[in-house]
């Protein structure tokens, strides 16, 4: 059963990156501009697209950016509890 669905989802993204790899890279960047304005418009989608294209792109300083405000917002959630507990 997982192997029917590994080899249907392999299938499917053999036919989506097939355009790249016959050359024509203005029709693969069109479908996939598509397909990334569809899959934003669900929830999260937004979010999931960017953490996606900042682990596409190996871009370090998206990543950073996102841990350091995630840590940022716990230290101040921690600060504001400590606070009002005093």
């Amino acid at each position: 059963m997982p192997q029917d669905r590994v080899k249907m989802l392999s299938d499917k993204l053999k036919a989506r990156l097939q355009p790249y790899v016959d050359g024509n890279k203005a029709d693969f960047r069109i479908s996939a501009k598509d397909e990334a304005a569809r899959l934003a418009d669900h929830a999260f989608g937004a979010p999931i697209l960017h953490v996606i294209g900042c682990a596409g792109r190996g871009d370090s300083g998206c990543m950073l950016h996102n841990s350091l405000h995630t840590i940022w917002f716990r230290v101040s959630v921690f600060a504001n509890a400590r606070r009002s507990s005093l």
